[in-house]
Parts: C-alpha cells; structure tokens; sequence
C-alpha cells in the first residue's frame, strides 16, 4: 500500500527505528556563572571613563575569550590568555594587534 505524499505530515525518517547508538547526543556545556567577570568588566568601564566603542570591544573580546576558555576569569590561568593571543593572531586581523586588543580588558 503506498501512501500519498503530504507536506503537513512528513513521512518518518529513518531514524525513527534506528536504535540510540544512532541518534548523536551532543551534551552541553556546563553554564558559567560570569556575573563576576561582568561586574569586573563594569568596574573597569567606570573606573577608567572608557568611551562606548570600546566598552564594546571589550565586552566582545570577553565574549571570544569565553568561547575559547569556557571559565570564569577566577579560575584562569596565563595560558588560558595566551589562548585568546593566539585566536586573535591566528585571525590576522588588519586593525589593532592582538597583543593591544586583548589587553583592553588587563586590569591596571
């Protein structure tokens, strides 16, 4: 018996009768409480009167660098900066060199 084609209704994939070894789990990060790291960066925004455009590039270079270390700033360590270094260098970017776009965010 063959059924007629339905868009409102897909026919069942084939991995409807595949066993769980088949479906790829991907588990996810465990959440990292930042709201110290953020308070660290507001402190540092207010402290030293930074203009707008790199209030946003420090909270962008904060972004990246979570991405690449995955933990709070408490718990890094030198590599962990040497890691955002060489993702910015690695970028090639034309603009500042990484080695003054990843000290906006060193604390004085």
């Amino acid at each position: 018996m063959v059924r007629d084609f339905d868009p409102d209704n897909p026919p069942e994939t084939l991995f409807s009768f595949a066993g769980p070894k088949a479906v790829n789990r991907v588990t996810p990060k465990r959440a990292i409480d930042n709201s110290e790291d953020i308070k660290i960066i507001d402190f540092w925004i207010e402290k030293n009167k930074v203009s707008p455009h790199l209030q946003r590039e420090a909270r962008e270079v904060y972004t990246v660098f979570q991405q690449l270390v995955g933990k709070p700033f408490r718990q890094c360590k030198r590599a962990d900066g040497l890691k955002l270094s060489a993702h910015y260098e690695s970028l090639s970017l034309s603009g500042p060199p990484s080695g003054r776009r990843s000290g906006t965010c060193a604390q004085p």
